[in-house]
């Protein structure tokens, strides 16, 4: 058996691998650890996107769009309905920090972390009074998820909390069909495209997946964010200085610390890469970090600078396979 593994780092060969239809992402019976809770994607591998997979992408990213979440920094020409969103997020940022007591606190128990599983619960459509089940069933789940040595103990809470969650699920799925709302569910249960139409297994897995995938990254994001900042007074004291940047902030951060270092791809064809002949069938781990540190790409690229005018990174992907949640996570990154 030999199973030949292509490693590209510079930022062109990253873009075309990742945008272009001679490379699939498959993700096929593969796990972090024991417990990849419902991340059950199924092979895409010498596949075009499926019906289902379109439905998913149009509605969840439709909703998670940077109109719809009304970018703090992309407010120009926005309807007050289209910045209702935003607004909630901006709430619930507020809320959580004003339950910070004392000059030091834990920024990842305290902040990071709860923000992105208070946010997609909100978009997910829970009631308030679930929020601290969800909560406490995200923390059981999340560890486990990308842990390849889980403890017993470990591994025991988030089999409880998956099934729990897979209940909760199917009670909201219920729940929606009986009542609709302007929510993620909502929008999954109510998609058809050609007559077709997301099974419950269907929505529950893609919860799963944005409430794992979702709420890791974006906790990373923000605690790498505030760690350039904190090495880098300069740029605090700019940011302090110009708010106006905090877009541009968190870009950079994006580029410089990003949370996701590397995306993996498997080619359906023959082809060649920056010289490099790749069979079909072999994989291609695309390094993320690397693209985003190019030199032929960005000047100083080892140098953390918030007022960078170019920052076309690569953090959160690209083609079909971009990040559902960037603006998502743009958001709660920057504000």
């Amino acid at each position: 058996f030999q199973m030949n593994v292509y490693i590209p780092r510079e930022s062109v060969f990253i873009l075309v691998l990742l945008t272009y239809a001679i490379c699939l992402i498959r993700f096929q019976g593969y796990t972090l650890g024991k417990a990849a809770w419902g991340l059950k994607i199924q092979s895409m591998h010498n596949e075009r996107p499926s019906l289902k997979q379109a439905i998913l992408r149009e509605t969840v990213g439709k909703l998670l769009s940077a109109q719809v979440l009304g970018l703090g920094y992309l407010w120009a020409g926005l309807s007050r309905s289209k910045r209702a969103w935003h607004d909630r997020i901006v709430e619930v940022i507020e809320a959580q920090l004003d339950k910070i007591d004392g000059p030091e606190f834990d920024l990842i128990a305290e902040y990071a972390g709860p923000v992105p599983t208070v946010v997609i619960a909100e978009m997910m459509g829970i009631p308030a009074e679930r929020h601290a089940d969800f909560k406490r069933w995200s923390d059981d789940i999340v560890p486990v998820s990308f842990n390849p040595t889980p403890t017993e103990e470990q591994q025991a809470a988030g089999e409880a909390a998956w099934e729990n969650l897979r209940n909760f699920f199917t009670e909201q799925i219920e729940e929606r069909r009986r009542n609709p709302g302007p929510d993620v569910i909502t929008q999954m249960v109510q998609a058809e495209v050609e007559g077709e139409r997301l099974s419950d297994e269907d929505i529950i897995n893609q919860c799963n997946l944005l409430l794992v995938a979702g709420n890791v990254t974006t906790t990373d994001m923000i605690g790498n964010g505030v760690r350039a900042l904190m090495e880098h007074p300069d740029q605090l004291e700019k940011l302090l200085a110009n708010p106006e940047l905090v877009g541009a902030m968190a870009e950079e951060v994006l580029r410089y610390d990003s949370p996701v270092v590397n995306s993996g791809r498997i080619t359906h064809e023959d082809t060649e890469i920056g010289g490099c002949p790749v069979r079909k069938g072999e994989s291609i781990n695309t390094s993320l970090a690397g693209a985003n540190r190019d030199p032929s790409v960005y000047e100083n690229p080892d140098t953390f600078d918030i007022e960078r005018e170019q920052i076309p990174h690569q953090a959160f992907g690209g083609g079909r396979h971009h990040c559902l949640g960037a603006s998502l996570a743009r958001l709660e990154g920057g504000e």
